[in-house]
């Protein structure tokens, strides 16, 4: 974690996108282990989405950088926190498993009771009362 302190107090745009386009071999390591430490606090539990996740912010960063989306209004920390948070929740939308239910192999059978039930049942109830009553 050696550029940990510099990594997060990056005075500008141009220095950060830099350290990228150069492959600083150490500031990218560095990225990458704070990307996915993030990301596990978005609960990806599995090694292989992580991976991916980080994959992903990692381009949103790089083109956000180089379209200059990050004008220093915030620390860079926060801005990359905002990547990272909105990715996890890009990737989870896309990754629901969407349950779909084939309607002629699913027999739909009503159990309520009919017209006729409730009339009845209804009428039983009534005569019961009355018979109480007297």
């Amino acid at each position: 974690m050696i550029y940990y302190n510099q990594f997060m107090a990056f005075p500008s745009a141009a220095t950060i996108l830099t350290k990228l386009e150069t492959n600083d071999a150490g500031f990218i390591s560095e990225l990458t282990v704070i990307i996915k430490a993030i990301g596990r606090k978005w609960h990806w539990s599995g090694h292989d989405e992580i991976d991916d996740v980080a994959q992903e912010c990692y381009l949103k960063l790089l083109q956000n950088l180089r379209s200059g989306k990050f004008r220093g209004d915030s620390s860079f920390k926060t801005y990359l926190y905002a990547i990272i948070r909105n990715t996890c929740i890009d990737y989870y939308k896309r990754s629901k498993i969407v349950e779909t239910i084939d309607i002629e192999k699913v027999a739909l059978t009503d159990h309520s009771p009919s017209a006729e039930e409730n009339m009845i049942s209804r009428d039983k109830r009534k005569t019961a009362c009355r018979q109480e009553d007297l």
